[in-house]
């Protein structure tokens, strides 16, 4: 007898026998699936709009195994073993994400005030959406990369019910401030608070761009909360003894490369007296040298500076290939850091707007990343401490 009161029969579906109990489900019951489905969990009650089509409508079995593939959807358990041959279909259900995103819908009250709000989110920075336009109505949508719904029991954490998380809380408060000044004067201005410091480790700010609707802006105190933390290095040279290896070829350029890598060295710190120039013919003797240099032991960084100028023949792929792997391998088998400041150019005039006139100076960034690489080489010696 089933716990609906039915008599459980072999007519009542395929593989159920007389006399044997089904699993209770309220409010009707399941007798036993065909043998060949494996048998039900008895712990666990099927969910009540399979048994309500089972015992209603009579349901094949094979239609109740379709439905019971398909509940996960609805975020309901299996309350059974499945055959093997559905056994790979499981997860494909099990792990669907349901909730796409979240949207809060807020009235301006006016078209003025929808376009001061459309045109506020604008200028700070927020992305477009979609948004729409109908007869009756239109819509602004702004989008952020992460959003949270919360609920607060206690103190509230701010004077809105909206909060947005920035990066740069100080330039947001700044535009906030032209574009409300830009848009109603002093008085305007007045809707926006000074950022403070909150309870909860953060800074905040409130700003009201229209009259009715305010809305939070906050960043963490702590600037690495939320990030992982890297361990980098710093970029002061104090201390520090470095190698410059120059190429006396295209010399009009290698020489605007060395005053830029002498003045990232000095301006960091490090003494004129602990800095050692070597000239060499050209880019192919950089790599003899800096490993000459490093073997020495005297310093603690090499920076390589060169300049390659592609030609009518093959030369210059020939060169700059061993240039690089000389440099690199000099650096890994001594474990002396070694900057790669050798420019491999189309022309003279991509080379000479590398070395100062127009894209930065490349031998400055290289004496630079050699700073670096020295600090990070001792803090990594310690053990990661800063």
């Amino acid at each position: 007898m089933c716990g609906s009161g039915l008599q459980c029969s072999a007519g009542l579906l395929p593989g159920c026998r007389a006399g044997v109990h089904a699993r209770t489900c309220s409010p009707l019951n399941l007798c036993c699936p065909a043998p060949e489905w494996g048998t039900w969990d008895t712990t666990k009650p099927l969910p009540p709009p399979t048994c309500q089509l089972a015992h209603s409508f009579n349901v094949p079995y094979s239609f109740l195994a379709t439905l019971c593939l398909l509940v996960p959807l609805f975020t309901w358990s299996p309350p059974f073993s499945f055959p093997r041959s559905l056994v790979p279909l499981v997860p494909v259900f099990y792990n669907l994400p349901m909730i796409k995103g979240i949207s809060f819908l807020r009235p301006a009250g006016s078209a003025a005030a929808y376009d001061r709000l459309a045109g506020f989110f604008a200028a700070l920075g927020f992305e477009r959406g979609k948004g729409w336009q109908q007869e009756d109505s239109r819509g602004a949508s702004f989008l952020a990369s992460l959003g949270n719904l919360e609920f607060v029991d206690g103190k509230f954490p701010s004077t809105a019910d909206v909060l947005v998380e920035v990066t740069s809380l100080d330039s947001i408060h700044q535009a906030a401030e032209a574009w409300l000044r830009a848009h109603g004067g002093d008085a305007a201005v007045a809707r926006l608070s000074p950022i403070a410091e909150t309870h909860w480790r953060s800074r905040l700010f409130t700003v009201e761009p229209e009259p009715g609707h305010r809305f939070s802006f906050w960043a963490w105190s702590d600037p690495v909360k939320g990030k992982p933390v890297a361990l980098e290095g710093d970029l002061s040279a104090e201390g520090m003894k470095f190698a410059i290896v120059v190429s006396r070829w295209n010399a009009v350029v290698t020489d605007r490369l060395l005053d830029g890598a002498l003045d990232a060295l000095m301006r960091s710190g490090a003494d004129r007296s602990d800095i050692e120039i070597v000239r060499v013919p050209g880019a192919w003797e950089i790599p003899a040298a800096t490993r000459a240099c490093a073997n020495q032991g005297r310093v603690h960084a090499i920076v390589a500076l060169g300049c390659l100028l592609r030609g009518e023949t093959a030369h210059y792929e020939a060169i700059y290939n061993e240039v690089a792997r000389g440099i690199g391998q000099s650096q890994q088998e001594t474990g002396i850091p070694h900057s790669f400041g050798v420019l491999t150019c189309e022309s003279l005039e991509q080379a000479l707007n590398r070395a100062g006139i127009k894209g930065g100076n490349k031998g400055f960034e290289a004496a630079a990343a050699a700073i670096e690489m020295v600090s990070l080489k001792r803090k990594l010696e310690q053990g990661g401490r800063d």
